[in-house]
């Protein structure tokens, strides 16, 4: 046997054992070590056939191993289903990421995405991605209305309103306006109230996103990586003029409009007696 095949023989020898090791336990060299989580303040240390999830003071650790099948690679369980308690198998991303889910039956999931140390930094990076939009609207008569975001106990200073997801739409259907107030607890529906609106209802509704001076702020758009409920509005008039902004990840914590003086203006259809 020649030197060149003993050295191809040998190589094929280390990928087998490579592959035996991501299907029956322990990880790539590449995937060990600590990873934060984008999300929270989650750490995942991977080392060899063992990770460890730590939050707060709660720590576990769970036999692993790295499977790789096509083109996806995740590290799951040893046991025969997988399982890493109330973990997901964490599947690794073109970004070089490594992200996961709470497998909770109701309520709403933690969504983990561990990254390392020194990538933090440009994930938590607030960015300003606004548009430059028409700060003045000419038009008055407003066709669509959304205005979405989660209250998460009295969110930005809204007051005597349910905690849950908030959508606020108005949408024509045979001509004819229809608004809804919709939201949604965890696992749960805290109010949902549907109404015909009419023309004066939607001139006051403009005269109260201007009274607010919320046209100040079309175009309006800075988020970063985190993932969390973000706020948004979007107003589309006759003219075809349109008031859009938002907000995403840890840029949502707070409003650069009066989202409660608007919310006031629904109000009275939220307390109407089913």
């Amino acid at each position: 046997m020649n030197r060149r095949t003993l050295v191809f023989t040998a190589c094929l020898a280390a990928l087998a054992l490579f592959l035996a090791g991501c299907g029956k336990g322990g990880t790539d060299k590449s995937l060990r070590g600590k990873w934060l989580d984008v999300n929270s303040d989650a750490v995942l240390e991977v080392q060899g056939d063992r990770l460890t999830l730590t939050q707060g003071s709660w720590s576990e650790t769970y036999p692993c191993k790295q499977v790789t099948e096509g083109s996806t690679t995740e590290l799951r369980g040893s046991g025969p289903d997988g399982d890493l308690g109330l973990l997901s198998p964490l599947q690794l991303q073109r970004d070089g990421s490594l992200t996961a889910y709470e497998m909770i039956l109701d309520g709403n999931p933690h969504r983990y995405r561990f990254v390392r140390e020194e990538a933090m930094a440009a994930l938590l990076e607030i960015r300003d991605l606004s548009t430059n939009l028409p700060k003045e609207i000419d038009s008055h008569e407003i066709e669509t209305f959304r205005l979405s975001f989660r209250n998460f106990h009295e969110s930005y200073g809204l007051k005597d309103w349910p905690s849950g997801y908030y959508d606020w739409e108005i949408e024509t259907r045979d001509g004819v306006p229809f608004l809804q107030l919709r939201v949604m607890g965890d696992s749960y529906v805290a109010l949902d109230r549907t109404a015909q609106v009419d023309e004066d209802f939607l001139l006051g509704l403009d005269r109260r996103i201007r009274d607010l001076d919320i046209l100040q702020y079309n175009g309006y758009h800075f988020t970063n990586e985190v993932d969390r409920t973000g706020w948004s509005l979007w107003v589309e008039y006759a003219s075809g003029e349109r008031l859009q902004l938002s907000a995403g990840g840890d840029a949502a914590n707070d409003c650069v409009f009066d989202l409660p003086g608007l919310m006031e203006y629904v109000r009275p259809l939220a307390e109407q007696e089913e």
